[in-house]
């Protein structure tokens, strides 16, 4: 292993209780397999291909290898550009360090991935001239002052970073510009996310982005845990065979999770958070599998947008019924449901808590809640969400692992960023691409800082993070509040009012296809009034 991996785990070894003080915050750093070009959406294809830390002649993975043909290709001309780059983000002042360290306030980092967020800051700027700024607002703040902007023509960005369902708000109003149109742009190289180009697109317009210039995308990809010592117990292992095992063969599906939820047997529930559970997990668990089956409420055929239930209702709603049966399972406690904890202090902690103490023998949740789970003494795993077949024999293995919109964050171009937007986009193309390469780089910390966590202890841990990131899926429909599933089913859960389900869903059958022309029509109308033609 190359020189610069040992320096940096010896600094987790001195750093990492303050290392996992920010991220039991969930900040980290983003680390996505390189995909392949975009191919539209049906078939679906996975993007994973690579194993474990395979290393090359360097001592970095392939993926980070910076002589590597593909880091070769993109790799962007050299040349000053003297000036700031601008970024306007939405999130809170705990996770500024995402995108720019403030050395000013902060003095040195000491947590693995500001340092290699500090080093790419230095980087860009001594190499290219380029001074990485964030505006100065925070929360709904950056959202108001954007609009405000937006509205007068004046220019307060580079370019945003907002949450999912506010950048597709502010891509409805034609206040963003479309990606496909910027030429300095490499959206087929692997540091740009493959997935988010196909699911959320809009007719030939793309107006967001993710990739490896952050990490929030990846913290809130939605994943199962798996506690390995409940799962000997119950033997599992000889009953079902090892979830990595299942997970990479394409076994693992929503069927067989609630057959061993229901197989774990007669658990003292009656404890709340304090008994032992099958599974703990959270109101959008039901609408999480079932985007997990690959089943959207508005399916996205390059970028041609569709009620996917339109004319197989009674599929759907099949397939609805059985993943809401996760929140009828006496098996099953929800973090989140009003009366499921007697003590609300901290929901989030106390379903950690379950779990790490071998209370739960499955966790779903995102990403970023395993990162609390480092004081946990028995063993774990990560398996990406149940599909719901199985994947035929002899051909690679497909998940859907949700991308949840109202917290991750992609980068978006302000249309008041048109007269200046070559360069622009080549500024966002040196940090995307800096961001993914090297030893010194985001993923390289990401990685890093996930082997300290005890998640990428072996190789097979690694292959199975990196599947789940291969198999990311973006809901158009959530984002954009399209025909307001993903809310029923939530309330249902919540209220326990299983009984109101079928007619709420026969209410959204009628109303969605005329909801989503409308959001259409509408983002249509305002990108051919507000857009500038970037093609002159």
């Amino acid at each position: 292993m190359n020189k610069s991996f040992f320096k940096r785990w010896a600094f987790l070894s001195l750093a990492g209780a303050m290392s996992l003080g920010v991220l039991l915050g969930s900040v980290g750093c983003s680390g996505k397999k390189p995909a392949p070009e975009a191919t539209g959406t049906e078939p679906r294809q996975s993007n994973s291909t690579a194993g474990g830390e395979e290393e090359t002649a360097s001592g970095l993975p392939s993926w980070n290898d910076m002589n590597s043909p593909t880091a070769l290709k993109y790799k962007p001309t050299e040349k000053n550009y003297d000036r700031d780059f601008t970024m306007l983000t939405e999130v809170s002042e705990f996770y500024y360090t995402t995108y720019v360290y403030d050395y000013e306030t902060k003095g040195e980092p000491t947590e693995i991935c500001d340092m290699a967020i500090w080093q790419r800051q230095a980087f860009l700027e001594e190499q290219f001239g380029i001074t990485l700024k964030r505006v100065d607002k925070v929360g709904s703040e950056s959202t108001s002052a954007f609009t405000q902007a937006m509205a007068s023509g004046d220019k307060i960005c580079d370019v945003t970073c907002f949450r999912g369902t506010n950048s597709m708000t502010m891509a409805a109003e034609g206040y963003l510009l479309d990606a496909n149109r910027i030429r300095a742009l490499n959206l087929d190289a692997p540091y740009w996310d493959q997935r988010i180009r196909e699911e959320y697109r809009v007719g030939d317009y793309l107006f967001t982005l993710d990739g490896e210039f952050n990490f929030i995308d990846d913290l809130r990809t939605y994943v199962v845990i798996y506690n390995d010592t409940m799962y000997s117990a119950n033997d599992f292992y000889t009953k079902y065979g090892s979830p990595y095992e299942l997970s990479e063969a394409g076994k693992w599906t929503f069927a067989q999770m609630m057959e061993m939820i229901k197989d774990c047997g007669s658990l003292n529930t009656d404890q709340k958070e304090d008994g032992t559970w099958a599974m703990v997990t959270e109101k959008q668990a039901p609408y999480c599998f079932l985007l997990g089956a690959g089943v959207q409420m508005v399916k996205n055929d390059k970028g041609n947008l569709s009620i996917n239930f339109k004319d197989n209702w009674q599929s759907v709603s099949d397939m609805i019924d059985a993943y809401m049966a996760l929140g009828k399972d006496q098996n099953v406690i929800f973090a989140d449901r009003p009366g499921d904890f007697a003590d609300t202090t901290d929901i989030w902690s106390t379903a950690s808590n379950i779990f790490m103490y071998n209370r739960a023998m499955f966790r779903s949740t995102t990403l970023s809640a395993v990162l609390r789970l480092l004081d946990m003494e028995d063993d774990y795993g990560i398996m990406p969400v149940p599909n719901y077949a199985e994947t035929p024999s002899g051909e690679e293995a497909v998940y859907h692992c949700w991308v949840e919109p109202q917290t991750h964050h992609p980068l978006s171009f302000p249309v008041t960023s048109a007269s200046d937007i070559q360069t622009i986009g080549e500024m966002t193309e040196i940090l995307a691409y800096y961001s993914l390469y090297g030893a010194d780089s985001l993923n390289r910390a990401f990685y890093d800082l996930l082997a300290y966590a005890r998640l990428c202890r072996r190789p097979e841990d690694t292959k199975m993070l990196r599947l789940v990131f291969a198999n990311k899926t973006y809901d158009i429909d959530h984002a954009a509040g399209i025909t307001g599933v993903y809310k029923v089913l939530v309330d249902v859960v919540a209220e326990k009012a299983y009984g109101t389900l079928a007619s709420e869903l026969n209410a959204i059958k009628t109303s969605s296809e005329t909801k989503m022309q409308q959001w259409v029509a509408d983002l249509m109308l305002n990108v051919a009034k507000k857009h500038p033609d970037l093609n002159n």
